[in-house]
């Protein structure tokens, strides 16, 4: 199946006279499996501090309109120091409130703030994203160096 994205799937001696990156990583599928999935996508995803890059093969169904969006808690908002600050502030500004009303004004706030950090996170990964792929073939010592200090960076921002 092709590759969107990056060419190489792995890498070894970047920075060295020895740099040599190869495309060893493939998906294999069938004709039969390709008539289900016809829109599927094979993406060299880039953002692994091993020297193989992750490959996703994402088997794209039929767009479905969903009108009704559920609130979903992000694990990643817990590094945000203001996210236990919001849920203390809204449990403490209804003190005679149900529980059910204080998980309601919660969720709510945090639904409303969840909106900027979880975009926040994207904007990031997307720029970390776009700076690794135009510094990925340049071969001077400080592109060479700027790749891994934007990589690691990369890294920080997904966990």
């Amino acid at each position: 199946m092709e590759l969107l994205g990056y060419l190489f799937t792995w890498e070894r001696g970047r920075g060295t006279t020895n740099w040599a990156e190869i495309r060893l990583d493939h998906a294999l599928i069938s004709a039969d499996w390709f008539c289900l999935f016809p829109q599927a996508k094979l993406s060299n995803l880039e953002t692994s501090p091993s020297d193989h890059s992750p490959i996703l093969l994402e088997p794209v169904l039929e767009t479905l309109h969903i009108f009704f969006r559920k609130f979903h808690f992000e694990n990643a908002w817990l590094k945000e120091p203001l996210c236990y600050k919001l849920i203390k502030d809204s449990w403490e500004s209804m003190p005679n409130a149900s529980i059910d009303k204080k998980i309601q004004m919660c969720t709510e706030r945090l639904a409303e703030w969840g909106k900027d950090i979880t975009g926040s996170f994207k904007l990031r990964i997307k720029r970390c994203k776009q700076e690794l792929s135009e510094l990925r073939n340049k071969r001077y010592p400080f592109s060479v160096q700027r790749f891994g200090e934007v990589k690691l960076k990369l890294s920080q921002i997904m966990d």
